[in-house]
């Protein structure tokens, strides 16, 4: 359901000088992978692709192959790698796209390399290690047997080899610990691949948290790509570094008001009783719920920007209604614009409250919202 009423605002002007900024941090120590994928993080995957092709990125980042058809049909040809698992039904268009396909079972690779025989090409791939994460990839002590076996399928390309850093984002010393294990295992493997003979071309770790937090050790060595998703788009958890400070958040969801209303105190607002009045309260409903992709878990825990001001969010959200506190904000009227994300209200700010990635927050709610997009 689309709602005309709410508005995303995508700023692909900011968006290039996102992409700009980071492009000189890393200048020419590593290749940029921009990861485009969730509908480019609910941006609208085709029209960030452009930005970024015109940019010269040099990769982007995908999780499925239906991600991937969907940018060369929109005439995208920058490199694309598809992060998450293929399966062995789409192998043949796979190959035909001339896409990168991340690799971590043997048997899927044989298949890939008896398909793209039969088509006289080579089928390209990077190679997933796990170091940490515990989802898909070849675990280390099984790494270099996997290489040896790869050795013999003659057509296939293997462009690249890479593993996810999963708490690169925490503070907490254990995990900073536990990434800085990551990188070193990933390294250590890549140095004996050289000793091998077989270090692919493209090596990479890094997500946005790792660029900044463990920068330059993600960019050293033999490592020479990253994959900045969240912090391209703005979004951002910790305090970013002085470098990426005018890095700014790309999108602006505004909603109206649709109602205002005044309750005496030990009134309940919303489903369940979860709200309770203890004084008279100027409540304020807006034509926006959880039906709209805004997070029921924000409920008397978020808030919005109204006339500049903020005004939290009481009761429980509800499909298509949302209610909010603007007592204290003066001459509020029926119609006003609500910000509901904003560069003065990040996604990331609204991800804190209730313990998720801004990404949950923007992959959510941008795409059920009617997408404007500014570029000039």
């Amino acid at each position: 359901m689309i709602t005309e009423i709410t508005k995303g605002i995508i700023d692909l002007v900011q968006l290039a000088k996102n992409i700009k900024i980071i492009q000189n941090k890393i200048g020419g120590l590593a290749k940029l992978l921009f990861v485009v994928k969730g509908d480019g993080y609910g941006h609208g995957i085709v029209e960030v692709s452009q930005v970024a092709q015109k940019l010269g990125v040099d990769y982007l980042g995908v999780n499925e192959f239906a991600e991937a058809k969907m940018l060369r049909q929109a005439n995208i040809y920058t490199p694309i790698l598809i992060m998450g698992p293929s399966f062995k039904e789409d192998i043949k268009e796979l190959i035909e796209s001339k896409v990168s396909i991340a690799l971590s079972d043997i048997d899927f690779a044989r298949a890939l390399n008896q398909e793209a025989k039969a088509l006289h090409t080579k089928a390209i791939v990077h190679v997933e290690i796990d170091t940490g994460m515990g989802r898909t990839g070849i675990s280390p002590e099984k790494t270099f047997s996997f290489f040896s076996k790869l050795n013999k399928l003659s057509n296939l390309n293997v462009e690249g080899i890479f593993t996810h850093c999963s708490v690169a984002h925490s503070v907490d010393p254990l995990d900073q610990e536990y990434t800085l294990t990551q990188i070193d295992t990933f390294k250590k493997i890549l140095k004996g691949l050289d000793k091998m003979g077989c270090l692919p071309p493209l090596r990479h770790l890094a997500n946005s948290a790792a660029l900044v937090n463990y920068f330059p050790k993600v960019v050293d060595g033999f490592l020479n790509m990253v994959r900045i998703g969240g912090l391209i788009y703005g979004h951002y958890t910790e305090l970013k570094p002085e470098w990426a400070q005018e890095i700014k958040p790309t999108a602006t969801v505004i909603t109206k008001i649709a109602a205002i209303r005044t309750f005496p105190a030990n009134c309940y607002i919303g489903y369940n009783r979860t709200y309770r009045t203890d004084s008279t309260k100027t409540i304020a409903v807006l034509p926006i719920g959880y039906g709209h992709g805004l997070d029921q878990r924000l409920s008397n825990n978020g808030g919005v920007r109204i006339k500049g001001e903020y005004a939290p969010i009481v009761g429980l959200i509800s499909m298509g209604q949302t209610m909010v506190d603007i007592s204290e904000i003066k001459n509020v009227c029926i119609g006003d614009n609500v910000e509901l994300i904003s560069p003065n209200l990040p996604a990331s700010l609204m991800a804190q409250n209730i313990g998720v990635f801004s990404s949950s927050i923007l992959t959510s709610l941008l795409p059920k919202v009617k997408r404007i997009y500014k570029d000039n």
